[in-house]
């Protein structure tokens, strides 16, 4: 086997040679074929048809687009319906705008008793306190601001306490 792949390769070779050697010697007459050869072979011109390529590559977008749509367009749906309802959640019963009933009972009150309604009503409608630092990791967290980053877990810290290595967590349940 590798005797017959030496001589194919010798053929060749001496093929390669030979036909080195015509081209040498008639220069002139190879460049000619060669530029006949360029000019008169068929070209693929591409003109006002459309290419096959571009309805696969339509076909192909139109896939991606739909499937964006469905799969992670639900999902991305199912994510904003439990913000929403999160932020519902917030306005009405952890902040309500509208529950103020000291401010309601006071426009129904006895007109009689106004001077002493403002000191009672004074009372009721300050913030209630909280302590320091909660209020400290509220204003990171609230601030909207990139450069806080870096404060926020030191005001948890001071909240929460420190938060454990992975080495020392204590394990999940």
């Amino acid at each position: 086997m590798r005797d017959q792949f030496n001589q194919w390769r010798g053929k060749a070779k001496t093929g390669s040679m030979h036909v080195g050697r015509w081209i040498r010697r008639h220069t002139v007459l190879a460049a000619l074929a060669l530029l006949l050869t360029v000019l008169i072979s068929p070209r693929h011109i591409q003109g006002q048809v459309p290419s096959p390529c571009c309805a696969i590559l339509a076909a192909g977008l139109g896939t991606i687009n739909s499937t964006l749509g469905s799969v992670i367009g639900g999902g991305l749906q199912a994510i904003n319906t439990v913000l929403s309802d999160i932020s519902n959640f917030e306005q009405t019963v952890i902040w309500p705008k509208a529950s103020d009933r000291a401010s309601s009972w006071h426009g129904r009150a006895d007109p009689k008793v106004s001077t002493h309604r403002f000191v009672l009503f004074s009372k009721f409608r300050s913030p209630l306190p909280t302590l320091q630092n909660p209020r400290q990791l509220e204003s990171i967290l609230l601030s909207r601001s990139p450069g806080q980053i870096p404060n926020t877990t030191g005001g948890y810290a001071a909240v929460y306490g420190v938060v454990p290595t992975p080495q020392n967590a204590p394990p999940h349940p």
